[in-house]
Order: C-alpha cells, then structure tokens, then sequence
C-alpha cells in the first residue's frame, strides 16, 4: 500500500506496528499530512522499510 492511499488509522496502525519512534499522543493530535510527513521522514531513514 502507498502512503498516499492510506487513511488516518492505516496510519496510526502503522506507526505502532513498526514501533516509529514518535509521542503517540502528539500523533493523536497532528493532522493528517503531519502524520504522513512523519512516516515518510522515517520512511527516508529506513531504505529497507517496506510499508
């Protein structure tokens, strides 16, 4: 699945399941393209990541 397509709890979903370091509670906060940039920052780190 691309990140694009991924709605708000895909999302949360997956930061949990691959343990994105991040404050869950900030996450709960942040908007949507907030969430998405923090994933694919990580994304950008972890070259062997796939979502």
């Amino acid at each position: 699945m691309m990140l694009e397509e991924m709605n708000r709890s895909q999302m949360e979903i997956a930061i949990l399941e691959n343990e994105i370091p991040c404050n869950i509670d900030e996450v709960i906060e942040m908007g949507d393209e907030k969430v998405r940039e923090l994933i694919q920052n990580w994304i950008e780190e972890k070259p062997d990541f796939i979502l």
